[in-house]
């Protein structure tokens, strides 16, 4: 299991700025109908907001929420299940099988008696957020076909 990259108010931002910038990307590559005069600032506004809000230098990481306080949920947050079923795709991909087998086969413990996943795993295995998550699943899926054709 991996920890997740960004923090949650990071890569909620990051995913509106992605949004944003290949939004704009499409419009000029495929000459559609589109308001790049006001994409192009709100996009340009989120990234400088993320790093002048998101990022410490003293951690040289980003943070995960923008305030130095707890962000009013109870308990800890957990592992992304669906990075971690990422982390076995990148791993496949790089063709180090031995070590994308080994943290498929882990993640798999995590499941619950029916073979769902919540969005999270707690650092004591339990599930956290909402359940069951259905891009965690097909990032399970995605991870475990690959996996299965790069094996043989």
């Amino acid at each position: 299991m991996i920890s997740s990259i960004v923090g949650v108010f990071v890569y909620s931002r990051l995913m509106c700025w992605v949004a944003i910038d290949r939004a704009i990307r499409i419009a000029r590559h495929r000459s559609l109908p589109a308001e790049l005069t006001r994409w192009g600032p709100v996009r340009d506004r989120i990234y400088w907001r993320i790093m002048e809000q998101g990022w410490s230098p003293t951690r040289q990481a980003f943070v995960q929420h923008e305030d130095a306080g707890p962000d009013g949920l109870e308990g800890d947050e957990g592992t992304f299940s669906i990075c971690s079923f990422w982390y076995v795709e990148a791993l496949t991909r790089a063709g180090r099988l031995d070590e994308a087998r080994l943290a498929f086969e882990k993640m798999l413990t995590y499941a619950n008696h029916v073979g769902l996943y919540a969005e999270e795993i707690s650092h004591t295995g339990r599930q956290l957020g909402n359940f069951p998550r259905a891009f965690t699943h097909l990032a399970l899926i995605s991870a475990a076909f690959n996996l299965d054709r790069a094996l043989g």
